[in-house]
């Protein structure tokens, strides 16, 4: 239990704008996840003191090891904003970050609702007892004010307001990614991928029948054209969704549902 000595040492810590933000989020939510760490910027917060790790210049750096960088960016942090969905509580990285941030006496906790759930959903030690912001049952401005009087530097409070707009909107959407939209065969792709990349999003460099790079793999080697083609369809599916996201040197030689005859 935090003591009033632990609070008024994150407040002033905060005040002096040496606020460290770590955003717990599941992958699968990463869109949901860009838009509020778009907001969070636009208030002016330093963007190398926001821990996301779906995005790669606030999250892990190539060659880096993924648990240790996460461990150490939560430890320096002292907001922790869990953004609560049916995918975060399926998520078993983001249970134990909830779990990490409860145990934590050097931290504010800030968990956010999205999609479809409300207080009484809230799982864990950090439950409906805890106060939690939702775009649905809050006070629309309840979450904005809480970080714009946090943040000490000028901004453009309209942009801000867009930007929390922009996220408010698209955290009430019913198309928050949800895995039982997936099949078999999209599963298997998704945990394959997940357990080799430590939970952390799939960028995708290349999708055609010959090669489907993904974080500068080809997951289909080996495979005979039939397999390729069903690899290719799940892949598709799996990025239209949000599951794996473009690089920025994405190229596609085929488009969606291609086919090619022998």
């Amino acid at each position: 239990m935090k003591t009033i000595i632990d609070i008024v040492i994150i407040e002033v810590l905060i005040i002096m704008n040496d606020a460290k933000i770590f955003i717990s989020h599941c992958a699968n939510d990463s869109k949901i996840g860009e838009k509020f760490l778009n907001f969070l910027l636009s208030l002016g917060y330093k963007k190398e003191n926001i821990f996301y790790s779906s995005k790669y210049h606030n999250g892990v750096e190539i060659g880096k090891n993924f648990p240790n960088v996460v461990r150490d960016n939560f430890i320096g942090a002292n907001i922790v904003v869990l953004l609560l969905t049916e995918n975060f509580y399926n998520s078993y990285y983001c249970v134990c970050e909830e779990g990490a941030a409860w145990i934590s006496v050097n931290k504010e906790i800030v968990p956010i609702l999205l999609g479809n759930l409300n207080f009484g959903d809230m799982k864990g030690f950090i439950d409906s007892s805890t106060k939690s912001f939702s775009p649905k049952y809050s006070e629309t401005e309840e979450l904005y004010t809480y970080f714009a009087k946090r943040s000490c530097v000028d901004f453009d409070e309209k942009d801000a307001k867009e930007k929390y707009t922009e996220f408010v909107e698209t955290s009430s959407l019913t198309s928050i990614i949800k895995t039982n939209e997936l099949g078999d065969k999209d599963r298997q792709i998704l945990k394959g991928l997940q357990d080799s990349n430590n939970g952390m999003l799939p960028y995708i460099s290349a999708l055609n029948v010959v090669t489907i790079t993904i974080d500068g793999k080809n997951i289909c080697e080996g495979l005979d054209l039939a397999d390729r083609l069903e690899y290719k369809d799940s892949v598709e599916k799996l990025v239209e969704l949000g599951y794996i996201k473009k690089s920025g040197m994405f190229i596609s030689l085929t488009g969606k549902g291609a086919r090619i005859s022998l």
